[in-house]
C-alpha cells in the first residue's frame, strides 16, 4: 500500500473529533422539532453537518491503508452499522423501530471499504474492477443507505486521488456543489491540514458515538 506524502497540524483523530461535532450539530437540527420553527438556525446547523461525511470519507482510506486487518475493518464497520439501525430509525424515522425507507452511514462506509479493498486487488482485471464500482454503487442505492451512490463516488474519488492533493480538493468540492451540499467542500479546509498522524483519541468511542447520539436525541425529542 502506498505512502501519503503529508504535512499539516491536524491528527487523524483531531479530524474525526471535528466531523463528529459537525455530525451532531446537524444532527441535533434534524431530530428535535424545536429548531425547525427557526429556520435560518436549522439551515446553519445542517450546513455545518455537511462537513461531516467527506470527512468520515477521508479517514476510511486512511484507515484503509493504515490497518493492520482489513477483514476486522469491514467487519467493525457492519457491526457497527447494525448496532446503529434501531438508534437511527428511532430518532430520524421519529419512533420508528424499523424504517426501511433509510439505512445509516455506517452501511455506506462498509460497502465503499468493500469496494476499495476489491478494487485495489492487483490481480483483479480493469473490467472487474468497474464491476465492482458499479456494483457498490447499486447495492447502496438498493439499501437506500445514507448518501447512497453519492457516498459511494465520493470514496472512490478520495481513494483515487488520495495522492493527489489538485484531484482530491477538486473531486470532494465538485461532488458536494453536484449533490446540492456545497457546504460539505468545507471539508477540505480539514483534510488538507492532516499530518499522517493517528493522533490520541479512543477508537471504539468513536463509534460507539453514532449510535448512541441517536438515542439520547431520540430520548430528548421524547421527553423533553
Amino acid at each position: 500500500m502506498s505512502k501519503l506524502s503529508v504535512t499539516g497540524i491536524l491528527s487523524g483523530a483531531a479530524i474525526k473529533y471535528i466531523a463528529m461535532s459537525a455530525m451532531l450539530i446537524d444532527h441535533i437540527a434534524l431530530c428535535i422539532p424545536y429548531i425547525w420553527r427557526y429556520h435560518e438556525i436549522y439551515m446553519v446547523m445542517r450546513g455545518i453537518g455537511r462537513i461531516a461525511f467527506p470527512i468520515f470519507c477521508f479517514s476510511l482510506i486512511e484507515g484503509y491503508y493504515h490497518t493492520s486487518d482489513i477483514g476486522r475493518y469491514i467487519l467493525r464497520l457492519f457491526i457497527f452499522a447494525v448496532i446503529s439501525e434501531i438508534p437511527f430509525d428511532l430518532a430520524v424515522g421519529f419512533g420508528k423501530i424499523v424504517n426501511l425507507s433509510h439505512q445509516n452511514v455506517f452501511f455506506t462506509l462498509c460497502i465503499g471499504l468493500c469496494m476499495v479493498y476489491m478494487f485495489d486487488n492487483e490481480l483483479t482485471p480493469m473490467i472487474m474492477k468497474i464491476a465492482v464500482v458499479v456494483a457498490a454503487c447499486i447495492i447502496a442505492q438498493a439499501l437506500r443507505a445514507d448518501y447512497g451512490m453519492f457516498g459511494i463516488v465520493q470514496i472512490f474519488m478520495l481513494y483515487v486521488f488520495r495522492r493527489f492533493r489538485a484531484g482530491r480538493i477538486i473531486s470532494v468540492a465538485v461532488l458536494n456543489v453536484y449533490y446540492g451540499q456545497p457546504a460539505g467542500a468545507c471539508a477540505l479546509l480539514f483534510t488538507e491540514l492532516y499530518n499522517g498522524k493517528r493522533g490520541y483519541g479512543f477508537k471504539y468511542f468513536m463509534y460507539a458515538f453514532y449510535p448512541l447520539q441517536f438515542v439520547l436525541l431520540y430520548l430528548v425529542r421524547k421527553y423533553i
